[in-house]
């Protein structure tokens, strides 16, 4: 009988967006510990360190003293190279939702690669629009619809758990079912890397993009600053959909250099009609 491994690979790193009570980031760091995994990032949480977090944490101190602190989301996740969040909320911007056992194969195989960040929310609103705008996939886990509220520390728990079963399948360990037996979701071995000639761009990178899109296109006329549209939320969607490399932002963002040389139009509504958008959707997803 095959010796199960200790932990899982540290580059799989629970992210958790301003936990308010320190009781839950105590049972995080349990939760992350009793499955082989070790990597936490807490964003500005609203009481931490704690003792009460020490107490709950009971036997896991090691996982809860390594966790790193953060001022922002957007920091916690900048070196990423592939980034899923929880939600058990419908958004009005469709996005890949998965549930735990059909994304977990895809994150132990980049984490072999990269950084990984498993985003989970805040106790009492989960994750807010603009996070869940900068995950790759949306994960759901399939509770009881009358009463699918998770505790955080349960949600990291079933997460954490999936992940280690993929592991353990991949290393032929396990004696579960094959990958190929579970159900097709969205295809998503074609997000892999494993062939690909340039590293996946990180969320600081994308950002980076989205951030230089939206100049040159408040520049060019197609975005009015003072009315933002839906489009950069689309943008950012697609981006990561694509999983653009490194050298695919450098020519997008050569490109956007190009159009912030030219010479802005002066009416700004007519380059939105152009474009069918002269309403303008708004940027709230």
């Amino acid at each position: 009988m095959h010796e199960l491994p200790d932990s899982l690979p540290s580059n799989l790193i629970s992210v958790l967006a301003s936990p308010s009570h320190p009781g839950n980031i105590g049972a995080v760091a349990r939760s992350l510990k009793t499955m082989g995994l070790s990597s936490c990032r807490l964003v500005s949480p609203d009481d931490y360190p704690s003792p009460i977090a020490s107490a709950r944490a009971s036997g896991a101190l090691d996982i809860l003293n390594g966790a790193s602190l953060y001022e922002s989301f957007d920091d916690a996740i900048a070196d990423c190279r592939i980034v899923v969040g929880t939600s058990a909320r419908l958004r009005s911007l469709a996005y890949p939702h998965v549930t735990p056992r059909q994304i977990a194969p895809l994150l132990i195989e980049e984490a072999e690669k990269g950084r990984v960040a498993i985003c989970y929310g805040r106790e009492e609103c989960g994750l807010l629009n603009e996070q869940l705008a900068r995950c790759h996939y949306h994960i759901e886990i399939p509770a009881n619809p009358r009463y699918s509220s998770l505790n955080l520390g349960s949600a990291v728990q079933v997460m954490s758990y999936e992940l280690r079963l993929a592991c353990l399948e991949r290393q032929g360990r396990s004696g579960i079912e094959s990958k190929d037996s579970w159900p097709p979701t969205y295809d998503l071995e074609r997000f892999g890397c494993e062939s690909w000639d340039e590293e996946p761009a990180t969320a600081r990178e994308v950002d980076g993009m989205i951030e230089h899109f939206e100049r040159a296109t408040a520049h060019s006329g197609f975005l009015d600053p003072k009315n933002p549209m839906l489009g950069m939320a689309r943008l950012r969607r697609l981006f990561n959909r694509a999983r653009v490399d490194r050298v695919e932002i450098n020519i997008l963002r050569g490109i956007l250099n190009s159009i912030e040389k030219m010479d802005p139009p002066t009416n700004q509504q007519t380059v939105q009609e152009n474009y069918g958008l002269a309403n303008g959707e708004r940027d709230d997803v």
